[in-house]
């Protein structure tokens, strides 16, 4: 549900995603990710709502990206970078904690233009996942350059490594 302030009262809610807690499938926690750009702008993913949705001040648009499932935003300067690890594990509970996984980023232009995938991590890695959220972060708002992220992985004597990345801003 969705609702505003437009100075003097709130907005009859609306529904934004048909997406129900049945939906999530024993998920632990919905995974989404919130930014505004601008004063008008507002870009939201979230579980289990397919791609990134955008507020352009009067309604709500799908943009034309893919997102599988929750990914996280964030804004370099007027520049919104979307990054995902495709769908999560929803029931925890008898699975390992980890996933096969590409950490995808896509790049939204100031012109409003999204860009190709960017495979960051050069190709398909086990990520960590806990409780079906995956171990990748990114923060919502970044220097205009550049995006830092972070991610989880499984190496091959089943180790757990960090891996740190400085995504520049194309």
């Amino acid at each position: 549900m969705w609702s505003f302030f437009g100075g003097r009262k709130w907005s009859i809610p609306a529904v934004v995603s048909p997406a129900t807690l049945d939906d999530l499938d024993g998920a632990y926690h919905a995974v989404g990710s919130a930014v505004t750009v601008g004063e008008d702008e507002i870009f939201v993913t979230a579980t289990n709502v397919p791609g990134v949705l955008r507020w352009d001040g009067r309604s709500w648009r799908k943009e034309p990206v893919e997102s599988v499932d929750g990914g996280l935003l964030t804004v370099c300067g007027e520049t919104v970078m979307l990054f995902t690890t495709g769908k999560a594990n929803r029931r925890w509970r008898g699975r390992e904690w980890t996933r096969k996984a590409r950490i995808l980023c896509y790049q939204r232009s100031p012109e409003g233009k999204w860009g190709k995938p960017r495979d960051l991590a050069g190709g398909e890695i086990e990520i960590h996942e806990y409780r079906g959220i995956p171990a990748l972060v990114v923060p919502p708002y970044s220097p205009p350059n550049f995006a830092p992220v972070a991610w989880a992985e499984v190496d091959e004597e089943g180790g757990l490594v960090v891996r740190f990345l400085r995504v520049p801003v194309r």
